[in-house]
């Protein structure tokens, strides 16, 4: 603080100073390397932005912290700060070997799958943010993300339950090695080529029987790497067979016979399910068949009359009993 005077007026002139890097880590002076590098990687960590989404103050702490760890793991830069008090003016946040920092501080980094990153001066911290948090996450320091994606199951696997191959979106947690990078028998896992991750994996999703439209199925572990590893999340939609409608559970669709069938009465199929229409059913005419939708829901059925089209259901019909399993 200096004051001066001008006139009969004293102006009070306030420097403003720069944080002391050692209370900014909390450590003492006389700190060796190694408890400046795990007081460092505690707090980035605490503070770090992901952990703390949309909070612009601990974005700016963990910027602090990073400045403080760049000035204290640098002999000159320390010896420089215990001497006089400050740091050079080249030593910015943005000015900095944040490759080597970042590797001193166990953030394994790819940084040419990433295309590369200056060594100093010319990376936006941005740039650097999303670095360090896949790092963060691939070092196993933060939680793996959850991969979501949308699936359409057809009717009948909605009805019975069984398996859908489905593709994870990327990059995300090998299924082959669950993430080890090795396989069972100690060797590099091929699928993956060590590397623990893929940019898209498939896997078969249990589909159990009655699925309705909406719900959310989770491959636990398979997401993105980290600790834990993220999940894999599949948002179910039901595809439904052109005419069919789903009001709840019950499934509403119109039935073509011919005149022949709704005069005898027939054993039809229809979506997927075996009903019999009873004799004498005139057009127009609703049928309901209980348990026959999907989770106990009914099946519906709508009475109508049409040579061609109820010909062609049975061809159908007969084709699909002659086709091989």
């Amino acid at each position: 603080m200096l004051l001066r005077r001008s006139g009969n007026v004293i102006l009070v002139l306030v420097s403003r100073t720069e944080p002391n890097p050692y209370e900014v880590l909390g450590v003492d002076r006389d700190a060796d390397q190694d408890k400046i590098r795990a007081a460092y990687r505690r707090l980035a960590l605490e503070y770090h932005p992901d952990r703390n989404p949309g909070n612009s103050e601990a974005e700016e702490r963990f910027k602090e912290l990073s400045t403080a760890y760049a000035t204290l793991r640098d002999p000159e830069a320390r010896v420089r700060y215990d001497r006089y008090g400050r740091r050079p003016g080249t030593e910015t946040f943005q000015a900095v070997d944040w490759q080597t920092i970042f590797r001193e501080a166990d953030l394994r980094i790819d940084w040419d799958a990433r295309g590369g990153v200056p060594q100093t001066g010319n990376a936006v911290f941005d740039f650097l943010f999303g670095a360090v948090t896949g790092a963060m996450r691939f070092s196993g320091f933060l939680p793996g993300q959850d991969r979501h994606r949308g699936i359409t199951i057809p009717l009948e696997l909605a009805r019975y339950g069984g398996l859908q191959r489905v593709r994870v979106p990327g990059p995300s947690v090998c299924p082959t090695c669950g993430g080890r990078g090795r396989g069972y028998g100690g060797g590099i896992c091929q699928a993956c080529a060590g590397r623990r991750q893929l940019a898209s994996a498939e896997v078969d999703l249990t589909i159990p029987a009655g699925v309705r439209d909406g719900v959310k199925l989770r491959l636990k572990g398979l997401g993105g790497l980290g600790t834990p590893p993220g999940d894999a999340l599949f948002t179910v939609q039901v595809g439904l067979p052109e005419g069919v409608r789903r009001v709840g559970n019950d499934l509403h669709t119109d039935l073509f016979l011919t005149p022949l069938e709704a005069a005898r009465g027939a054993k039809v199929e229809v979506v997927g399910v075996s009903v019999t229409i009873p004799e004498g059913v005139c057009a127009g005419q609703v049928l309901t068949f209980p348990s026959k939708g999907l989770s106990g829901g009914d099946l519906v059925l709508t009475i109508q009359f049409d040579v061609w089209r109820g010909l062609w259901r049975t061809v159908k019909s007969w084709a699909r009993r002659l086709s091989p399993v």
